[in-house]
């Protein structure tokens, strides 16, 4: 029996197609938003937390598309209106530039060059006259597959909020392709998926050369029943206290 091999310059090519179209809508409205108050319409605090989400939801998508530039600009735009309580003219003058330079990155095909940083953020406004010369800290990428989308977003969230690169499926085939094709440092995955158990998605990872040296965890209903799985290395986490085992996991796995 022949199988199917996965096309993966095909699955690459609809990621990047993905991104690019989340990317354009998001940028397009950070710009409208920034419009309304530089014309001199009201200041609404509303529009200025919808800023805030798009720029972090964008910051989290370049994790996931492997474009850490577009993350790196987000957190350069971010830490620029740490401190400010409302967006006046000026400042949202400044943010146009962010923006405008953001979707320079993406459409210069740089976007995951880490070494081409200083080049993106010259001439922005940026907090402290040394934000260029500090090391930059290359956290792990995160492979997260987990199948309920509300234990889903509770670790994605986590994750994107202490910096880290993720990327995430709730599909078990995925989740190895990705892997093969990204090499994570850390792969989070459910007990079980409709199509695959989750015990069998980390001993086929654990297998390849790639991923023999991935730090490893399974989100399960009961943590003492998954103990029958016998899966060396792997941290289990309680789905009820998805939260707190998660923290503690990367805690115990990374040193920053």
């Amino acid at each position: 029996m022949v199988e199917n091999i996965p096309d993966m310059a095909a699955i690459l090519d609809e990621m990047r197609e993905k991104f690019l179209e989340s990317a354009q809508e998001k940028l397009d409205r950070m710009d409208e938003i920034l419009d309304l108050f530089i014309s001199g319409d009201p200041l609404e605090s509303e529009l200025q937390e919808e800023f805030l989400r798009e720029v972090h939801s964008m910051k989290g998508m370049g994790g996931t598309f492997e474009m850490p530039l577009v993350t790196k600009l987000c957190h350069a735009l971010e830490a620029y209106v740490e401190d400010e309580e409302t967006f006046n003219v000026d400042i949202a003058t400044q943010l146009h530039a962010y923006v405008d330079r953001i979707v320079a990155l993406i459409a210069s095909g740089e976007a995951g060059d880490v070494s081409r940083l200083a080049h993106w953020l010259d001439g922005l406004p940026l907090k402290g006259g040394d934000a260029v010369d500090k090391p930059i800290i290359k956290l792990p990428l995160v492979l997260i597959a987990i199948q309920k989308k509300e234990l889903m977003d509770i670790t994605k969230t986590n994750l994107i909020d202490r910096g880290f690169d993720i990327v995430t499926t709730q599909s078990p085939f995925e989740a190895f392709e990705l892997a093969m094709m990204q090499g994570p440092n850390i792969v989070i995955v459910s007990q079980s998926f409709r199509s695959m158990d989750g015990a069998e998605l980390l001993r086929s990872l654990s297998a390849t050369q790639k991923m023999s040296k991935a730090k490893t965890a399974m989100v399960c209903p009961d943590r003492r029943k998954a103990l029958d799985e016998n899966l060396q290395g792997v941290q289990l986490l309680s789905e009820k206290n998805i939260e707190r085992d998660m923290i503690n996991f990367i805690a115990l796995t990374i040193s920053v």
